[in-house]
This record gives C-alpha cells, structure tokens and sequence, in this order.
C-alpha cells in the first residue's frame, strides 16, 4: 500500500514479495569518433566473466558486438586481463563497433589503422593478443601506461588530438563496467563483480576469526590450482574452485561461518588437490560459501547455523596446511561468473559474531518503549510536495547548501513502509557540529526498508561504516541518501543495482539510520521526514 503525503493522496499495493534488484543501469554516453553518433545503451556494473551481463550490455546498446559476451571473456581471460577492459576500449574507439567504418572491417578497437579481421571474434582474439603480447608481458598494465602506446598523444594519424581523452574516457567506461581504474587491468587485480553494500555487509564473521593467515593463492592466480584455465582442463570449472583465496594456518585451526544460513553440502573430496572435508553454505540471501580441505566437521547438511557458529577445523591439500574459501551468489548455480572475490568481504568482516554487533551512532534519543509493528500490508509514505519546515539557515537545520531554500528530493518516499496500527518514532537530531548528520527511525523489528528516492545502490567506505552507514543510494540531482545496516536484504543488492522510490530494499532490527547529503555536503534529513510522516 502506498499513499502521498498532502496535498494529495493515492493508493498503491506494496507486493508482499520484495522487489528483486536488477544489475547496475549506470546511463553513460559512449564517446563518439570522429562525425560517429551515439548509441542509447548503457553500460553496467557487470562481473569481469559474466558472458551474459556483457552480452546484455552489448544489446542494450544496440553494438554488432551484441553474442559476443563469452569472446570477450575467453579473449580476456586467456589474456590474463579483465574482459570488461576489452568492451571500454571499444567503447571509446568506435561507440562498441556502432560506428559504421569500424563494422566493415570487424575492428572495434581502433587497431591499425584500418586493419581489417574476418569476424568481430577475431577482432576481439587479436585485442586481446595484443595487449597480452605487447603490453602485460613489458609490465605496461594500467590504462594511462596502455594509453600512452595504444593511443599517444600527437600521433600524426590523429590531428584532431581525440587520442588526448582516451585514457580518461576508457577509464570512465571501465569504472560504469564495474572496474577500478586506478589498479592494473589484470584479471587478478580487478573486482570480479559488482559487490558491496548489503552483500558485502551480509558477511559478518572472518572464515578464520581471529587466527593469522597468509595468503598462498589468490581468485583466479594464473598458473595455481585457481587458474580458469587449469580448471577448465580439469573438470572443476566452477566458483568454488576458481574465485577463492588459499589461507595458510596450522591443521586444526577452528572454521567459522561468515553469515547465517543453511548448510547445503558436506562432502569428502579424496586426495591431492582436493583432499579434505568440503562444506557448502547457503545464505538463501543471494550469497554462498564454501570451504575445503576440512580435518573436520561440526555440522550436516540441512543445519541451520549462525554467523560465528564454528562449522569446523582446517586441514591440508597436496601437503600444505590451508583452508581454501570461496563465495558465490548461488551454491547451486557454480558458473565461475557467480563468483565473489573473498578479500574485500573477509576485510571488513569482524573477528567473532559478538565483535561484529554494531551500535548505530546517532545523536537522537531512543525511545524506551517497543513501537508496535502493526498488522496488515506495509504502507509506503510519498511525499506530497508540502515544504519542509525549517527551524535556522544552513543544511544543518534541513536546508541545500549554500542556500536559504528547505532541501528536498525528487519522489522522495518515507523509507520505512509501515503497517495499519504500526508507529515510527524519532527526533531532530543536533547537527551543528557534526560533519554527518543522520535521523535514527525507530519501529518495530522486521518493519519493511524501503528506497527513499530512485537511483544507485553505492557502497560504504571504512570512513562511512565509522558513522554507522551500510550503504547509499545516488539519487539524480547530485544528493546520496544514506542507510544504516539493515537486518535482512531483498535478493540481489549490489553496487550499481538501480532502484526506484518505494521499492523494497529489506527490513529493519528495530532502528533505521538515515543520512543524506546533497553536492558532498551533510543535510539534516529531519524535516523532509517529518514533512511526509511526522514521528508518532
């Protein structure tokens, strides 16, 4: 159920199912070559093997390239870099191959001048060659470096000096792709997917708690027992062998469960490379886990276990004492583009379920009573277009920097959907000198989370999680709203996923936090709030 704030009012039906949130939708316009056009897709946050999110992207674009996903990614991988480099170079040469000289002679990429190859496969192979050949191998490996030989500047067959933009512009499409710009363009040095945010936080508790590890492998290593390709020969061509780090600790060290969930699988895997005790485990939440080369078990297959519930001791493999541990979006579904770099989620995540227990911060008092939760369907709130009420200047009191004017948001909605006979508490917060201002709503637990406003799913740094932040949503007029961890997700919240006002994004332990800021600068989100649903 759904109803605007006065003036007006309207009525919508809440789905009792969440919302399922899509891959990123980041819009960019793809550069144009000399008197080329532009084409209307948009290139997204994508797994650097995700043949089908590249292929997706191909077509929305409208490219020639579009079926081409799984060459880039072969190409890529056996090239030894992210695939998602390959789809930025083109983008930036010829607006992926839309401009028309560049389909004639099945060239993408600017490679030549002018040289022509039979098929867009074998333009993408010969990309890839050459970056492996006459870049990666003489340790050129970062976009400027590449650009300074790909495209130099005042090359005499670019008088126009188009080759000026090209680092920039081939580092923007890399960044909209889901990849880090600023680190090398090897497979192993990138992100492989589009995480953070509420998948990243759903891992609470490090495989190995508070034990020392060293790193022996890392996802995808070539020439280890990770590599794509030596999985691919050996029959084990999967996320659980290939997206996973190899953690050096004595046989014996206790194993723990990162997340809550259920165990799916407890097996015995033989000898050599997969000797040992494997356990799968299941978030149901759209994240899985798995560990390998177990001395020993405490749990069976459909156990329910709690994040920080020990599940085992480590053991060995081809006689070297590890735990090998990968993550994946679907344990059933083991296709290596389901795979999850382990290191980002492994850093943030605590030592013992009772060190990752966060206190939101917040300056507003808590209510001492239990705020009912209400029966019936949960009622989203929208704003009616009534302004805000502030009580001073500045965007401490609610107003957008540098102006007198109450700051609002484009098709704002309450965040918390709350149901017939429920309350939400809260108060004005003191901001005056604070540099992140945030509201603690108070309901009851389990009330639905719900996106404030349209726009992308971003995640919280080290420095945003100090101030109780779990991620952002970017909304189109330059703000970022702000929440707190929520207790559960709705399925597939990813950074980059798009979501609109009002959609369902998961539910709460009992207290929301909720920031925001418009052109980087802190707003006290207190009276848009109560401009749409004053406290009860």
């Amino acid at each position: 159920m759904r109803f605007t704030s006065s003036p007006m009012r309207r009525q919508l039906v809440l789905l009792a199912a969440a919302a399922t949130l899509c891959g990123a939708t980041g819009v960019a316009s793809l550069a144009a070559a000399a008197g080329g056009g532009s084409p209307d897709g948009a290139l997204t946050c994508v797994g650097s093997t995700d043949a089908r999110g590249l292929d997706a992207i191909l077509h929305t674009a409208g490219s020639p390239l579009s079926g081409q996903g799984a060459t880039f990614v072969s190409a890529g991988v056996g090239a030894g870099i992210d695939p998602r480099l390959l789809v930025a170079i083109a983008a930036q040469e010829t607006m992926l191959e839309t401009y028309g000289p560049a389909q004639a002679i099945h060239n993408a990429f600017g490679m030549g001048p002018g040289i022509a190859y039979p098929s867009d496969a074998a333009g993408i192979d010969a990309a890839a060659a050459n970056l492996a050949r006459s870049y990666i191998a003489d340790g050129v490996t970062t976009i400027p470096a590449i650009a300074q030989k790909w495209a130099p500047p005042g090359a005499t067959n670019d008088p126009g000096n188009l080759n000026g933009s090209w680092p920039s512009g081939v580092g923007q499409f890399f960044r909209e792709l889901g990849g880090n710009p600023d680190a090398p363009v090897l497979l192993t040095a990138q992100p492989t997917a589009c995480v953070g945010t509420a998948a990243q936080t759903m891992v609470t508790v490090k495989p190995l708690g508070a034990a020392r590890a060293s790193l022996i492998q890392g996802p995808a290593d070539r020439g280890g027992t990770h590599d794509p390709a030596f999985n691919l020969a050996g029959g084990s061509y999967n996320w659980q062998s290939i997206w996973a780090v190899d953690l050096g600790v004595p046989v014996g060290t206790p194993v723990y469960a990162v997340f809550s969930g259920r165990i799916v699988t407890v097996h015995s895997g033989g000898t050599g490379r997969f000797a040992g005790i494997g356990v799968g485990l299941e978030s149901g939440r759209g994240l899985a886990a798995y560990y390998a080369h177990l001395s020993g078990v405490r749990v069976a297959p459909g156990q329910s276990v709690a994040a920080g519930q020990q599940i085992g001791t480590t053991g060995a493999a081809n006689g070297v004492a590890h735990l090998h541990f990968a993550l994946g979006r679907s344990y059933a579904n083991g296709d290596p583009s389901n795979g999850l770099d382990p290191r980002p989620f492994i850093a943030q995540a605590a030592v013992s379920a009772t060190a990752a227990t966060v206190q939101l911060r917040s300056d507003a008092a808590t209510p001492r009573d239990l705020t009912p939760l209400g029966s019936g369907t949960p009622v989203v709130t929208a704003w009616g277009g009534n302004t805000p009420t502030v009580t001073g200047a500045g965007p401490a009191n609610g107003n957008t920097p540098g102006t007198t004017t109450p700051a609002t948001v484009t098709g704002f909605d309450f965040p918390l959907a709350i149901r017939p006979g429920g309350k939400v508490r809260y108060v004005a917060p003191n901001c005056a000198n604070h540099v992140f201002c945030a509201v603690a709503l108070h309901a009851h637990a389990g009330t639905v989370v719900v996106a404030a406003a349209g726009g992308t799913l971003e995640a919280a740094s080290a420095a945003d999680r100090s101030h109780g932040v779990g991620f952002w949503i970017r909304t189109p007029d330059s703000g970022r709203l702000a929440y707190g961890p929520l207790a559960t997700y709705a399925h597939g919240i990813l950074p980059g996923a798009t979501v609109t006002s009002g959609e369902q994004l998961g539910t709460t332990a009992g207290a929301l936090t909720l920031g925001w800021t418009q052109y980087g600068v802190s707003v006290n989100p207190w009276p848009l709030l109560t401009a749409v649903r004053p406290t009860d």
